[in-house]
């Protein structure tokens, strides 16, 4: 399912969300959503690899570009707490990412959350 409010998107890439490095690498840290879309996937980080699970997919407007956001239970309670649960409503919210560390198995990494 396809929620979008600008249907321009479309010459951007797909499948490749921001990075971490691309925040720290940007002086403006700000976004805006311009559409929601929710994919059924395997869980290939979870215990059953053929499970499947919902995934949110945020199209977001960020340093000046349109780009993909996979926000993590974290980022998308940020959006949930000011807009709801409805995701047509989650369209023109603007927030601001901020990077930070986390413990994944073994290793510690970057991660792109919601301010």
């Amino acid at each position: 399912m396809v929620i979008n409010g600008n249907s321009q998107e479309d010459a951007y890439v797909k499948g490749f969300a921001i990075t971490a490095e691309e925040v720290l690498n940007v002086k403006d840290k700000s976004f805006e959503i311009l559409g929601v879309r929710t994919i059924e996937k395997k869980d290939t980080y979870g215990v059953d690899p053929e499970k499947m699970i919902s995934k949110v997919i945020l199209d977001i407007k960020f340093n000046k570009e349109v780009a993909e956001y996979f926000p993590n239970r974290t980022s998308m309670g940020k959006i949930v707490a000011q807009r709801g649960r409805k995701k047509v409503n989650w369209i023109g919210y603007k927030g601001i990412f901020v990077v930070r560390e986390i413990q994944m198995g073994k290793e510690l990494k970057k991660a792109v959350y919601i301010e």
